[in-house]
C-alpha cells in the first residue's frame, strides 16, 4: 500500500489530465479507508510509539542566504522514503535529516517534489528498515 502512495505523489503533476485523475481519486480514497483500518488494531500507546518513531525533523540550510527552514516528515516506508512539505527544502543547498533514534542523514535523495500541493518526496540512507506509518 505504502507503492501507491508513492505512486500517487510520483505523478501529481500528470494526475489531474483526463483517465489519470479518474485513477488518482479511486487509489486516494482506496488509501484513506484502508489506512484508518490499520490504525484500529492498536492500542493508543502502540500507535503513539509508531507515530513517533516514524518522525523525521528536516533541516534546510541555504548557504547563499545563510538562511534556515525547518520541517517534519513522515517515513512512509521502510527503504527510508519521507514525505514532507516542499517549502521546507525548496531553495536548500544542504539537508540535514534527524530520524528518532538520533541518526543524522545529510545526503538525503530528493525523489519528487510537487510544489503546488506543497509536497516532496526524500530517501535517507538507512542501515536497517525504517519505522514507518503504514
Amino acid at each position: 500500500m505504502e507503492a501507491a502512495g508513492f505512486f500517487l505523489l510520483h505523478h501529481l503533476g500528470t494526475v489531474l489530465k483526463g483517465r489519470r485523475f479518474k485513477v488518482g481519486v479511486v487509489l486516494s480514497c482506496v488509501v484513506c479507508l484502508w489506512t484508518p483500518a490499520a490504525g484500529f488494531a492498536h492500542t493508543s500507546g502502540e500507535l503513539y510509539r509508531q507515530a513517533k518513531a516514524a518522525t523525521a525533523l528536516i533541516v534546510g540550510i541555504d548557504d547563499d542566504t545563510q538562511s534556515l527552514s525547518f520541517g517534519s516528515g513522515v517515513f512512509v516506508s521502510a527503504d527510508g522514503t519521507i514525505i514532507t512539505n516542499a517549502h521546507v527544502i525548496k531553495d536548500a543547498t544542504r539537508l540535514f535529516v534527524y530520524s528518532l533514534n538520533q541518526e543524522v542523514d545529510t545526503q538525503p535523495e530528493i525523489l519528487a517534489v510537487e510544489p503546488d500541493w506543497d509536497l516532496a518526496a526524500l530517501r535517507v540512507a538507512t542501515p536497517r528498515p525504517a519505522a514507518f506509518l503504514p
